[in-house]
């Protein structure tokens, strides 16, 4: 069998051919550096990313913890945590895995139905006793209904009234069924 001086048994392909593999091997490389990224995090070093709540690279916002009762440590037992309260309830909160702070800001947001509305404006600090402490407080869940009603409600709390908020949390007040 005769073959073309040149030809030395290579594969060759079209120049159409060509351009078609060479976008096909550029989709593959995105691809699995993407999946790379998410695998591993995006310094490659931790698990996955974690997005920032400002969005412009700040600290990740800290969960409220919220339940019936807080410890001399200020922090929510594990069997009195809950997100639902009832008139005859304490209501307390505390920031998991928050730093002492001197005072703290708290909005409190109405996140059922309709536009939200804000019922506490985080304008006026709230003084840690024994400061500085880790954040927690307790107020009666009679004195919340008197003042904002039975709904769902969003819970924030800033260092400073201006700044992004470091926790978040939400909660139910709810009126307990009256008996007939």
């Amino acid at each position: 069998m005769a073959r073309r001086p040149g030809d030395g048994g290579r594969f060759r392909l079209s120049p159409r051919a060509r351009q078609l593999a060479g976008w096909v091997a550029a989709l593959l490389l995105v691809l699995g550096i993407a999946g790379a990224v998410r695998l591993l995090g995006e310094s490659g070093d931790e698990g996955a990313v974690v997005p920032s709540p400002s969005g412009a690279g700040g600290p990740a916002t800290l969960a409220i913890v919220f339940g019936t009762e807080l410890s001399a440590e200020r922090v929510i037992p594990v069997g009195a945590r809950t997100t639902s309260f009832e008139r005859g309830d304490t209501f307390a909160y505390a920031v998991g895995g928050g730093e002492p702070a001197d005072a703290v800001y708290v909005e409190v947001e109405r996140a059922d139905g309709g536009p939200l509305e804000v019922v506490q404006a985080p304008i006026e600090a709230q003084a840690i006793p024994d400061a500085p402490a880790l954040i927690g407080f307790t107020v009666p869940a009679a004195a919340l209904l008197d003042a904002w009603g039975a709904g769902e409600y969003v819970m924030r709390i800033y260092l400073e009234p201006e700044g992004e908020p470091i926790a978040e949390g939400r909660f139910v007040l709810a009126e307990a069924p009256s008996s007939p």
